[in-house]
């Protein structure tokens, strides 16, 4: 199959497409607008080096695989439940958070995030995670130091807008699925096919011109003892016909 075949084929099946994308559309819509929105907010910190050794390249490098540590024990959900206790003002029943952590470049900054249902939620947690780290790194040996270093940069502040779901891009990825989706299928069904489209495709197929086409007739069963009925200018009759009838003579 060419592309021009191709590009015919999908011209053919256009009203399959379209409206098997837009019922895909409509379901992604619906199953969107079920979801329950989920609020991001983020806290900049920074490692800072001793303040001994603040020109120090050495130092800087240590600050900088510190925020990576910090980072990836962050991540792992070590703080979870001490950052729960104190979102939730030392109450446990507060609902599980969702807390990550990213670096920023190679630098001794890293970014701490914070999810919820709710945007003063994921910014109270988002506030108090750098706390729940600096309590952890203070348990260990010669943690006191270290736990000063981790400095706050920019406090989390409440989201205006939910960051998911995205209504507008996963709608569009959807429907740009489902026309994807929906034209492979109408080429499948294409390609499965016995029966030729057209005469131009025919006299491509075998390489010789079409001398004629029979159109496709309406049959109508007719019951036994009836007949069709005539069309208008046999019921008129013809004008011999009509002079026959006048001759008749009249009765009664």
């Amino acid at each position: 199959m060419s592309t021009g075949d191709v590009y015919r084929a999908l011209w053919r099946r256009k009203l399959f497409i379209v409206l098997a994308t837009a019922v895909v559309g409509v379901a992604a819509w619906y199953g969107l607008s079920r979801l329950a929105p989920m609020y991001e907010a983020s806290t900049l910190v920074r490692v800072e080096p001793p303040a001994s050794s603040a020109g120090d390249p050495a130092s800087l490098e240590a600050a900088q695989t510190l925020a990576r540590t910090y980072t990836q024990i962050v991540s792992s959900g070590a703080l979870d439940d001490r950052v729960r206790e104190l979102a939730g003002g030392g109450r446990r029943s507060t609902p599980a958070v969702d807390v990550s952590a990213r670096t920023v470049q190679d630098l001794d900054l890293f970014w701490i995030s914070a999810r919820s249902r709710t945007a003063a939620g994921a910014a109270r947690v988002a506030e108090v995670a750098p706390r729940a780290l600096r309590e952890l790194v203070s348990a260990g040996s010669a943690g006191a130091g270290r736990a000063r270093s981790i400095v706050v940069v920019k406090p989390a502040q409440a989201p205006s807008s939910p960051s998911s779901p995205s209504m507008e891009l996963d709608l569009a990825l959807a429907i740009l699925v489902g026309l994807v989706f929906n034209g492979a299928l109408a080429l499948l069904l294409e390609l499965s096919s016995d029966r030729l489209p057209d005469t131009a495709h025919l006299e491509r197929v075998f390489g010789r011109p079409v001398l004629g086409t029979v159109p496709s007739v309406d049959l109508v069963s007719l019951k036994e003892g009836t007949r069709p009925a005539a069309p208008p200018a046999a019921r008129a009759g013809t004008g011999e016909e009509r002079s026959d009838d006048a001759l008749e003579p009249a009765h009664g």
